[in-house]
């Protein structure tokens, strides 16, 4: 035998006002997860040696929310380095041709903006470059994937 009671939901219910300031509270938290098509790599590389200094890790160059980002992994490290800034240059030993980008920490994933400027096409080489000695400290050749 059937009821007529009405149905109760144990959960409040909430006036779509409510829920679409959730969703916007969500969306400035960052609480969103980007697809992974959105984030499909422009670029990637191998962080390596340079003359003096060596590096580990990888640095991908991806399109996220219209603009391009540096990724690098977590196993990024820059030996020898005391304090770094991301080049990105036409040149291997990041002197010229660049564009700084901003600061990188010495070890770890990390994820840097990079400038409006930046072209894939003419900026081959992601340099950890050491402002306390002027010179690169790991180089990564960037190459479409």
């Amino acid at each position: 035998m059937m009821s007529n009671a009405p149905v109760t939901s144990p959960l409040p219910r909430r006036s779509s006002a409510s829920v679409s300031g959730l969703l916007c509270a969500g969306l400035i938290a960052g609480a969103l997860a980007i697809p992974a098509a959105a984030a499909a790599p422009v670029a990637k590389g191998s962080f390596g040696p340079t003359a003096k200094y060596t590096g580990t890790g990888t640095a991908t160059v991806q399109r996220v929310n219209g603009r391009l980002v540096l990724k690098t992994s977590r196993n990024f490290t820059a030996q020898g380095a005391i304090s770094l800034r991301l080049r990105l240059s036409t040149q291997r030993d990041g002197k010229g041709g660049f564009i700084d980008a901003g600061v990188m920490r010495k070890s770890g994933a990390q994820t840097i903006r990079l400038p409006r400027s930046y072209s894939r096409a003419v900026h081959i080489y992601a340099v950890a470059w050491c402002t306390s000695v002027s010179e690169p400290i790991t180089v990564a050749r960037l190459r479409r994937p």
